[in-house]
C-alpha cells in the first residue's frame, strides 16, 4: 500500500490545533459533530467542497491549501 505524504500546511489538524480550538469547539462552529472533524483528520472520511470552504473560512487559508497538489 503507498503511503501518501501531506505537507504540514494541508493538515487541517495542525492547523486547528494553532488556532487554539479543541476538536469539539472546530466541529461547533463547522456544525458537524466533533467525530466528523476526527474521521476528517485521520483521513477516514474527506469533507465535501463545500465544507472544505467552511473549514478553509475557519482556518483563516484557503481550500487550495488544505489540499494536496495531487490528491
Amino acid at each position: 500500500m503507498e503511503k501518501t505524504l501531506i505537507r504540514e500546511e494541508h493538515c487541517i489538524a495542525i492547523r486547528r490545533k494553532r488556532t487554539g480550538m479543541t476538536q469539539d469547539q472546530f466541529a461547533q462552529k463547522l456544525g458537524i459533530t466533533d467525530a466528523h472533524v476526527s474521521y476528517m483528520e485521520r483521513g477516514e472520511r474527506g469533507p465535501s467542497l463545500g465544507m472544505l470552504h467552511k473549514i478553509a473560512r475557519l482556518l483563516g487559508t484557503t481550500v487550495g491549501r488544505l489540499v494536496p497538489d495531487k490528491v
